[in-house]
């Protein structure tokens, strides 16, 4: 297979929705040094949104929002799955910023949401910015949800921004964090959240939330990293019953301690 770059520029809504569609179709496993660079920002009307990639073939190029925005991204998902402006990435995604909702309905669900990412493995999101709201009944048997990434193995999130609110968050377990859900064997460096979570009152579950990092494991650092959000809600009979300020919970059966540092 050929270095070579293949470029490919998106300036409109139907460019954006033909490279997701065939992304989507032919899994690009072909295309690992495909870049995308968007050239405008792209307003998506708060159409439903089918997340690029997914865990059994996930995103393996670059994506390059090159400072721009997408708008009006909406996702209503009622199964389990990954759920994001991309579902699943192992490739890069960096200087996008993207608004819009996400709801979570299904009264039975394994899933993984965030605002750029559901899952990022072995991947790298850097310089993004998430605006949402995700709502949820608090009834999700499991969730991972993140401002950026819900779920997050080997990757890196660099230097992003998230000011995602978080309503009516609940369900049997939920890793819940500002800018990431969990993270495993990763980096999370030069982050803020200043967004706001909201747990149902009376939800009764096992919760690992944090205004970074909902859950941390394996050799994984959170370094330079500001929490400004706001966290509400009352439970009772949970395993965490409460919200941690940058992370809430730690995975140290492995030797390495992960390094915290805030601005």
């Amino acid at each position: 297979m050929s270095d070579q770059q293949i470029i490919l520029p998106i300036r409109t809504k139907k460019e954006l929705m033909d490279f997701a569609c065939a992304s989507n179709q032919f899994h690009n496993d072909q295309h690992r040094n495909l870049v995308v660079t968007l050239t405008k920002d792209i307003n998506l009307g708060g159409k439903e949104w089918t997340p690029i990639g997914n865990e059994s073939f996930p995103f393996h190029g670059t994506f390059d929002g090159a400072g721009h925005t997408i708008r009006g991204l909406h996702i209503s998902q009622n199964r389990e799955g990954c759920y994001g402006f991309f579902g699943a990435i192992d490739g890069t995604v960096k200087n996008l910023t993207i608004l819009g909702t996400m709801t979570c309905l299904a009264d039975d669900l394994y899933s993984a949401v965030g605002g750029i990412s559901g899952v990022v493995v072995e991947g790298h999101i850097q310089n993004c910015t998430s605006n949402l709201i995700v709502e949820s009944n608090g009834k999700n048997v499991g969730l991972f949800a993140g401002g950026i990434a819900g779920r997050v193995e080997n990757g890196t999130i660099q230097n992003c921004h998230s000011s995602v609110v978080f309503q009516n968050s609940g369900g049997i377990f939920l890793y819940l964090g500002g800018v990431v859900g969990s993270a495993a064997d990763s980096q999370i460096n030069s982050c803020v959240f200043d967004g706001t979570i909201h747990i149902l009152d009376g939800a009764d579950g096992k919760f690992s939330l944090g205004g970074i990092v909902g859950s941390i494991e394996g050799q994984s650092d959170v370094i330079r990293c500001t929490h400004n959000g706001i966290a509400d809600g009352q439970w009772q009979d949970t395993d965490f019953p409460a919200v941690g300020d940058i992370i809430r919970q730690m995975d140290t059966e492995k030797e390495h301690i992960p390094q915290m540092e805030q601005c």
